[in-house]
């Protein structure tokens, strides 16, 4: 089969997956955490569709990350907007 890069675990991140098998179905398990990816008659499809749900995993959580920054981002600006109130507040009086 053609040599394809095998992406890291979408469910524990870690590297160490291994192809498997079994009658005529050809699969990549991952050793640390035991999950596995799709069945597939050809190793290739295999390796590929494993590969997706590793990219999928690896935007989903760039992407909560990017929404944690936001949410920071926000707070601090609610925070900055009550201060800049106060002081508003207190040079009228």
């Amino acid at each position: 089969f053609m040599a394809t890069r095998i992406e890291p675990c979408p469910f524990c991140g870690t590297e160490h997956n291994h192809i498997s098998h079994n009658m005529l179905a050809f699969f990549v398990v991952c050793q640390h955490c035991n999950s596995s990816g799709p069945r597939r008659r050809q190793v290739e499809l295999a390796i590929k569709d494993w590969n997706q749900l590793s990219a999928s995993q690896q935007q989903s959580e760039q992407s909560n990350q990017r929404n944690l920054q936001i949410q920071a981002l926000l707070s601090q600006l609610q925070t900055l907007e009550t201060e800049v109130l106060n002081v508003i507040c207190e040079a009228e009086n």
